[in-house]
């Protein structure tokens, strides 16, 4: 008896440390590490919040490759890049597209979002806006000043529209002739204008002539004209320095060439996409003036090279002239919106 249970005693102990071996000689489970936070995704420079994709409609007063768009195709390619793709301007054309003075209407009626052109284009609509080209400040003046928050009121009443900002900065007017402008006198001088620039001409005693831009090579071809007013870059464009040989070297107003958006397209978009344009549009104002005075200096190079004469006039007959511009240029403006002008005028004015 106790023979049996000592051989069972000694089988249990063998069967448990046959267990023991094997258990040992196991391999381990591996311990797994613990997992590593997934990478957040990166947004794209400059913007802080996820945007929603947005794609605007625009049209342009001008055609592709005339100057007054260069300074909006810089606002594109910024809102592009600020936004990382997620909010783009896709440009419908220009007057081939829809006719420019029917183009702020359209804007209006919601027909295409955005809009780069200039308040005399759409003076029948907003007649208060006509006096934006005489201000005396730069754009980042104009902001600090308030008169943006007054555009915008203005704007949103008149043209269904919020005024982003502008998109030729930094340029003025010069008068253009065939003959010799040496002072400020006009007489016996016909000069092709519009309406910036009308009553300028006439306070100086010279005859006008209303014509769209494409007629007016033909017009010096043929004398129907002798001078023309146009902004101080864009003859080269035009091909008018060929009949051109004098340029009264003192620049006058202010290119008002702006860039607004439908004001029911500008309430649909989230505070970041709102916040995303106004610094875009205020970014493209400063990238804007850099690349339109570079334009300046080059075209001015090519104008002498060809002979043109830029011509400064005596003092007294230039403060005649830069005096009369400005009078009659407000004379105009006043007329044409007794309401808005004059709020405007305390705003822009030195």
């Amino acid at each position: 008896m106790h023979s049996k249970r000592l051989v069972i005693f000694t089988l249990i102990l063998l069967l448990v440390l046959t267990l023991v071996v094997v258990a040992g000689c196991a391999k381990p489970e591996p311990v797994k590490p613990a997992e590593k936070p997934a990478e957040p995704t990166k947004e794209p420079a400059g913007k802080e919040v996820q945007l929603e994709e947005v794609v605007l409609t625009a049209f342009t007063g001008w055609p592709e490759k005339v100057f007054p768009n260069e300074g909006f195709w810089i606002f594109m390619d910024i809102v592009e890049e600020k936004s990382g793709g997620r909010v783009r301007i896709n440009w419908l054309g220009g007057p081939e597209a829809m006719p420019t003075f029917e183009q702020a209407e359209a804007l209006r009626d919601g027909l295409v979002d955005v809009l780069n052109t200039t308040p005399d284009y759409y003076v029948s609509l907003a007649p208060g806006a006509f006096a934006l080209q005489f201000s005396e400040l730069t754009p980042k003046e104009e902001r600090a000043a308030g008169v943006y928050d007054l555009l915008n009121e203005y704007h949103q009443e008149k043209v269904n529209a919020y005024y982003l900002g502008r998109t030729n900065p930094g340029l003025g007017f010069y008068l253009y002739s065939k003959v010799p402008i040496r002072e400020a006198n006009l007489s016996g001088i016909t000069v092709r204008v519009t309406p910036i620039y009308m009553g300028l001409v006439h306070a100086l005693g010279g005859a006008t002539v209303v014509m769209p831009a494409p007629e007016v090579y033909s017009a010096l071809e043929r004398g129907v004209v002798d001078a023309y007013g146009w902004p101080v870059i864009g003859v080269p464009d035009l091909g008018w320095h060929e009949l051109t040989k004098y340029v009264i070297d003192h620049q006058f107003y202010n290119v008002s060439t702006s860039v607004i958006i439908n004001y029911d397209k500008w309430k649909s978009l989230s505070p970041a996409v709102q916040q995303l344009l106004i610094e875009a549009a205020k970014e493209a104002e400063v990238k804007a003036e850099a690349h339109y005075q570079e334009r300046f200096k080059r075209e001015r190079e090519l104008l002498e090279a060809k002979g043109i004469e830029f011509v400064k006039l005596a003092p007294a007959d230039a403060e005649k002239f830069m005096k009369t511009a400005y009078e009659t240029g407000w004379k105009e403006a006043l007329k044409l919106s007794p309401d808005f002008a004059p709020r405007l005028r305390e705003l822009i004015s030195k």
